[in-house]
Parts: structure tokens; C-alpha cells; sequence
């Protein structure tokens, strides 16, 4: 139920409105919205079963921060997107790349996935470590070639792995692969 947690908590406002309205509306219009509400029932059940992506979402995940431990011991600030499972894979402080949880950030220019961050504000901030996720995975020419990666997903992932301050100051260390589709995060860690 991984991605259904966000509508799930609407629901009972949904059918709590769809009462009340059909004290109001006409019969047909009644019967309409009844007829629609249970066709997407139905075809979100059958999605579900149908071994959709989402229903591996938490054991991806957690397979994700289990492998991420090791590589990233030993770090202390970890520049990165995605915080949440970054947090829950180390005890190091997370640079918020998005500006969620960091004020500072939050002020840059542009939205969560496009923040103006480039490779001096890293090394001001104390990074030692960056993840960036490639949603197609590594080049076939594997780790070293990090900066060829497609960093399709956000437009501050693409500027960084483009950034001469990062490819001087950090240096490929693991593919942390997310799931069986190839997907996965490059991390860089800085030079000694």
C-alpha cells in the first residue's frame, strides 16, 4: 500500500461528501458517481494484483538502506535528494539537496528538484559525501564513468554530476542499486 497511503486518508471525507451530495442530486447523477467510484476500485485492485511496481516499493527500499550501511559508515555530512531512507541508513548529518529540511537551501532559487546547489556550496557545507540517483543505471562502462550517468530525474542530480568543483573534490565509491530495474545511486566520496 506503499503509494495508496496517500489517497487512503481521503477516502472517508470522499464518501462523507458523496452522501451528502446525493441527498441533494438527481438519481442518474447519484448512480454516475457510484458506477465510477467502484470501476476505479476495480481497476486499482487489479493493478495491484496485477505485480505493479509499487507493491515493492518498501522491500526495494529496505534492501536499499541495508546495502547503503556499510558504504556510508564512516561518513559525516551526505549530500543528497532524497533524505528519508538516507537517514535511515546512517547516523551522518544529510544535506538536504532539496531544501525540505534545510533553511538555507530552502532560500536557493528554484524547486525542490531544481535548488541552485553546485559543487562549491557542497564543500562549504562540509559535505563528504554525494548520492545521485540514475533511474537507468550506470554506463556500460560501469563506476568509473559516473558523470556519463543520465540523472534524468532532477535537474540539481544532473548539474552536480556536470560540476567541476564535484568531479575535483569527490570520487566514485559504490552503486547502491535500488530494486531489479537497474535503477540505483552513484556514491561519491570526497577526496582525502
Amino acid at each position: 500500500m506503499h503509494y495508496f497511503r496517500l489517497i487512503v486518508p481521503v477516502v472517508p471525507s470522499l464518501a462523507w461528501a458523496a452522501v451528502l451530495l446525493a441527498e441533494h442530486a438527481h438519481p442518474l447523477a447519484t448512480a454516475a458517481r457510484s458506477i465510477a467510484a467502484v470501476g476505479l476500485g476495480v481497476l486499482l485492485v487489479v493493478l495491484d494484483r496485477g505485480g505493479a511496481d509499487w507493491r515493492r516499493v518498501g522491500a526495494d527500499r529496505a534492501a536499499l538502506v541495508a546495502a547503503a550501511r556499510a558504504p556510508l559508515s564512516g561518513r559525516t555530512r551526505i549530500a543528497s535528494l532524497d533524505v528519508g531512507w538516507v537517514g535511515a541508513a546512517t547516523e551522518a548529518d544529510v544535506l538536504d539537496l532539496g531544501g525540505v529540511t534545510d533553511p538555507e537551501i530552502a532560500a536557493l532559487p528554484g524547486g525542490q528538484t531544481s535548488k541552485r546547489v553546485d559543487g562549491i556550496l557542497l564543500v562549504d557545507r562540509g559535505a563528504d559525501a554525494l548520492l545521485l540517483y540514475a533511474p537507468r543505471g550506470l554506463p556500460a562502462e560501469g563506476l568509473g564513468a559516473w558523470s556519463e550517468a543520465r540523472y534524468g530525474r532532477s535537474a540539481v542530480e544532473a548539474r552536480l554530476a556536470a560540476d567541476a568543483t564535484v568531479m575535483r573534490r569527490f570520487e566514485p565509491a559504490a552503486w547502491l542499486a535500488l530494486g531489479p530495474s537497474g535503477a540505483g545511486y552513484v556514491l561519491l566520496r570526497a577526496r582525502p
